[in-house]
């Protein structure tokens, strides 16, 4: 029984309110109002607790009922002792959701509670408990009700919790009502479906099969039947679309292998609506890519974090090309304004509107080589105001990446979410086995070895200052019979796994639990139910996000957008229904 049940049967039982309770007891009315809720939980060994037990018995007595003081506080002590951890989970669940939600970021919290945005990180994602867990609970709650109001975002509050507009512009009910859809465990719902659907789009991609899929072998690069004008106005959302058709077009048939540069602001909601224009736009896309050319997307990231996995899912296939790079504007654009910028080495296009009156846009398409210097200089300018959205690494930049990860390996306190049991944790004997059973070459087995032996130094060298926690899959053998678990090395890009038996798994498990008992800085998580097979994710606190695909084709992004760094941290990534 939760403590808020246990209170109502009590003063059910006795027939006071909670007026009299106050009186007797010294704990004042809406606190007592907000224990009847459970909207706030007293400490298990607090005075409150105590005082509201002696009051409890008093007001019995008032009416004629024999109830012992000390009897009601032990019910109330294991009641609150009991329901603590799982309400708990449940909180901290709901907690992330409602951040996520009225878009408020950790290091917010953190300064509103003076705490270190570190810890605050830890909290979420599991790692840390904060000492006083209801006082915490009372902070947040308190925060977030100022917040709102301060950032006038009562809208996506009252949309998230169901309340109305005159609870959240009270404070002490906005208070409440906060602290209430916090600790219901009926609102602790998966609050990440749209990051679980890239990472999942991610990890099932298969660059052969979409090929395959869109005929991209097929195409040629033929004589276009209609050739762009070489410079020409458009109006209108219909003519819009023509001037990307038309530079798109333009950049394909030029000899020019100079990059693209690509950035709008524009709304795509009109232009999706077409019924070709989409399959064009992705065809000219494929076509630039096909031509070998390398393009610089600046993407308008300035949207709620759904919106924005989203929009970056359907870039996923141009990504595995390694022939994008994105970037992202960390100043917002103002709202009132629409823009977009596009140049290659054969063409540029421009345009404006104003926002709410897209159809109303004017945008200037011009392939004179007298004009496009101009274009180009503003797109570079706007690159170099840009920021990488994300570096991805393909075998092309192996030599890149293993650059970056052999520097970054050694720093930050990390959290690493494993498909596979962790390199660093196995023993030469069974990779020996692993190396001579999957017959590797001479070369393939060489990489292997050195990167084995190098990975078990950097770890080392990492936990004597850094603490990592590490998420394993912990299967039965039925589970690895039905889905095998394999190690792979995604950093070296090798082709294919380094499967084992389940008994080599338990091995190895075993080798995993020593090493982490051996290092007081390096926590194991047991997780039962991965939720990916292909993916393995680095969490730099606060820093950055390395998302490493192991089967065809092995790719690794590395993000950096503070957003979506921080959905990283926030999500519990590995855990199934």
């Amino acid at each position: 029984m939760k403590f808020k049940d246990s209170l109502n049967s009590y003063i059910k039982k006795i027939g006071c309110s909670n007026k009299m309770l106050s009186e007797v007891s010294g704990v004042s009315a809406e606190t007592v109002g907000r224990y009847r809720k459970g909207t706030r939980v007293p400490q298990k060994d607090s005075e409150h607790l105590r005082k509201l037990a002696e009051g409890m018995a008093v007001a019995a007595r008032q009416q004629g009922l024999a109830l012992s003081a000390e009897e009601i506080l032990l019910e109330w002590k294991d009641a609150i002792g009991g329901a603590a951890e799982a309400e708990y989970e449940a909180y901290i669940l709901n907690l992330k959701k409602m951040l996520s939600s009225l878009e408020i970021n950790n290091s917010e919290l953190a300064k509103s509670l003076k705490y270190d945005p570190s810890y605050i990180s830890r909290i979420l994602s599991g790692q840390r408990k904060p000492s006083e867990i209801h006082q915490f609970m009372e902070k947040v709650s308190g925060f977030i009700a100022r917040r709102v109001a301060e950032k006038n975002n009562i809208q996506s509050l009252m949309r998230l919790t169901g309340c109305s507009y005159h609870d959240v512009i009270n404070e002490p009910i906005c208070i409440d009502v906060v602290s209430e859809w916090l600790i219901s465990a009926r609102s602790a719902v998966d609050q990440r479906p749209d990051m679980k659907r890239f990472l999942a789009k991610i990890e099932n991609f298969d660059l052969d099969e979409y090929v395959q899929t869109i005929r991209f072998d097929k195409i040629r690069l033929a004589e276009p039947l209609y050739r762009p004008p070489s410079s020409k106005h458009y109006t209108g959302i219909k003519q819009m679309m023509e001037s990307e058709l038309d530079f798109m077009l333009s950049t394909v048939t030029s000899p020019s292998m100079e990059d693209v540069i690509l950035y709008s602001d524009m709304p795509m909601l009109e232009m999706a609506k077409d019924a070709e224009f989409p399959q064009k736009w992705m065809l000219g896309m494929a076509m630039m890519l096909k031509k070998g050319l390398h393009l610089h997307i600046i993407h308008n990231v300035d949207r709620p974090i759904g919106e924005m996995m989203l929009g970056l899912e359907s870039y996923i296939p141009m990504y595995m090309t390694g022939q994008i790079s994105p970037y992202y504007l960390k100043v917002n654009n103002n709202s009132s304004f629409l823009h977009i910028i596009k140049v290659s080495g054969a063409a540029a296009l421009s345009g404006e509107a104003i926002a709410g009156f897209h159809n109303e846009g004017r945008y200037y398409f011009t392939g004179n080589k007298a004009e496009l210097p101009y274009y180009r200089k503003r797109a570079e300018q706007l690159l170099k105001k840009s920021y990488p959205l994300m570096e991805i690494y393909n075998a092309a930049r192996q030599w890149e990446f293993m650059n970056y990860y052999q520097e970054t390996a050694v720093k930050d306190d990390k959290r690493m979410i494993l498909t596979h049991l962790p390199l660093f944790t196995l023993s030469e004997e069974l990779l020996e086995k692993m190396i001579s059973y999957h017959l590797l070459n001479k070369a393939e087995a060489g990489k292997v070895r050195s990167f084995v032996r190098e990975e078990k130094e950097r770890m080392e060298e990492f936990l004597k200052e850094h603490t990592l926690v590490m998420e394993i899959p912990y299967v039965t053998e039925k589970q690895f019979a039905e889905k095998p678990i394999a190690v792979c090395c995604p950093e070296i890009f090798l082709n294919g796994k380094l499967s084992y038996s389940y008994e080599d798994y338990l091995l190895h498990l075993r080798q995993t639990e020593k090493f982490a008992a051996a290092h007081p800085r390096c926590r194991m998580v047991k997780n039962p139910a991965p939720a990916f097979r292909n993916i393995n994710i680095t969490i730099a606190n606060g820093k950055y996000v390395i998302v490493s695909k192991s089967n065809s084709p092995a790719i690794h992004f590395v993000i950096k957008h503070p957003k979506m760094v921080e959905a990283f941290e926030n999500f519990d990534l590995m855990i199934t229904e």
